[in-house]
């Protein structure tokens, strides 16, 4: 009869002479999941990448190909990979549709006996807008030499300026240092997050559907949010968050699976299970 995945699981483990603690001890994964893993309770465990992170911890202390032990959960929780589909007939019909069509020859058209006169009206449009500029630029020339001349006796607006704001004339203010620029609405807030150990991190921000990813020691990830920013933290102790640059004190135990909730003021609090609604 052949065992099932958690069953082999235990043997490896046993066959080594390890307990349960001791692999806790060395992959940061709490007992009670382990334990949920060679029972197989998969739905008492965090799901996702972070049941898959921790059959791979697993398997790697245990020293056995870690890829093939978690292909074989995958199976025995029903995740099943998708496999890549065979072509279809109607596939290998659009292939063919797309072919080029060998056509007839294209029929020489026939010139028009009105073509040579088409010719001239664009010559003659050519010739107005070559004068129209010219005359647009002596036009232009004679305006600015009545303007500077009809406000050569009078000050600059500058220095009005500078009198009415009791500065110097040298000191008048230009636009770019009178004007304020106002906090941008809406410009969210940066979540700065690094392991120094392994974690695995699922990612939910401003309402789409989560991401989720494993990071090695000394990675770095940055996330961007304009309103809710949710995090899923497997080993949640061993990853230092920073808000808008600011530590957030995580205070989370070494393989503790915790959620983390941030919004433009910051880390929320959790909210009680009394206060849920129903």
């Amino acid at each position: 009869m052949v065992s099932s995945f958690g069953e082999r699981l235990k043997k490896e483990r046993e066959k080594r002479g390890m307990t349960l603690e001791d692999v806790s001890g060395a992959t940061k994964i709490s007992v009670r999941n382990l334990r949920a893993l060679e029972l197989e309770k998969f739905d008492t465990m965090p799901g996702g990448i972070f049941n898959r992170g921790f059959v791979r911890a697993y398997a790697k202390h245990l020293g056995l190909d870690d890829d093939q032990v978690v292909a074989d959960y995958r199976e025995a929780a029903g995740e099943s990979v998708p496999a890549l589909e065979e072509p279809t007939a109607p596939v290998q019909s659009n292939v063919r549709e797309k072919a080029p069509v060998v056509e007839k020859p294209p029929i020489a058209p026939i010139a028009s006996p009105q073509a040579p006169s088409a010719q001239v009206p664009w010559a003659a449009v050519i010739l107005l807008i070559i004068l129209g500029t010219v005359l647009l630029a002596l036009w232009s020339y004679h305006s600015r030499r009545r303007a500077d001349e009809s406000g050569s006796g009078s000050e600059p607006a500058s220095t009005h300026i500078a009198e009415a704001s009791g500065l110097p004339h040298d000191a008048a203010p230009t636009q770019a240092e009178t004007s304020t620029t106002p906090d941008t609405p809406g410009a969210g807030f940066d979540l700065a997050l690094r392991a120094h150990d392994e974690v695995w991190l699922s990612t939910a921000v401003d309402g789409k559907p989560p991401s989720e990813a494993i990071m090695e020691d000394g990675q770095s990830i940055t996330v961007h949010a304009l309103e809710r920013a949710i995090l899923k933290v497997g080993n949640a102790g061993a990853l230092d968050v920073a808000f808008n640059g600011k530590i957030v004190p995580v205070r989370a135990a070494d393989g503790e699976v915790r959620t983390l909730t941030f919004t433009p003021s910051g880390l929320q609090a959790p909210v009680p299970p009394a206060q849920k609604p129903n």
